[in-house]
């Protein structure tokens, strides 16, 4: 490895890629410096590995499925119709794979519903969107977000102080 990066730096690169969508191929093709070619390379090296061993990893189980449906209408018209409504909580840390996924399973029935806070957003280092919650409506005209202002896991005080370190 290069001395710029540690194995767990290129890991985190990897699933930060994966959770975006974005492939060993991309990743190569817009390479700019000697550090993101050899990222590339680790990365195409470890999708390899993962396929030879028949295995894939944590954040595969989203992407894939997400690919899964785009790729295959029997098997997407199965799910799209097997739920009446779709709802996801916490969707200010929903990646562009968790979106796709979610936003697959809810069309054509235009079924989603979506809970979340971009203030409250914990995974944006893990490929976390935030602003998906706000722009939902743009993908989805009718899905119905509701935006969970109030806080009921803390004790009052703690949500007032807080506050208050936030706003200074």
């Amino acid at each position: 490895l290069s001395e710029e990066l540690e194995e767990f730096t290129i890991a985190a690169l990897i699933s930060l890629y994966k959770a975006n969508l974005i492939t060993p191929k991309h990743v190569k093709e817009r390479a700019k410096t000697n550090v993101d070619d050899l990222v590339a390379r680790v990365y195409q090296g470890y999708e390899e590995q993962l396929q030879k061993s028949n295995k894939i990893d944590r954040d595969d189980m989203v992407t894939m499925a997400a690919q899964l449906l785009a790729d295959n209408a029997d098997i997407r018209a199965r799910y799209q119709y097997q739920y009446e409504f779709v709802l996801v909580d916490e969707y200010q840390d929903a990646t562009a794979a968790a979106d796709l996924l979610a936003r697959i399973v809810a069309l054509p029935q235009d079924n989603l519903y979506i809970t979340g806070d971009e203030d409250e957003s914990i995974y944006e280092s893990k490929g976390a969107l935030p602003k998906i919650v706000s722009e939902i409506s743009l993908r989805l005209p009718n899905a119905r977000c509701y935006v969970l202002e109030n806080n009921w896991r803390s004790h009052p005080d703690i949500v007032e102080l807080c506050r208050r370190l936030l706003v200074g």
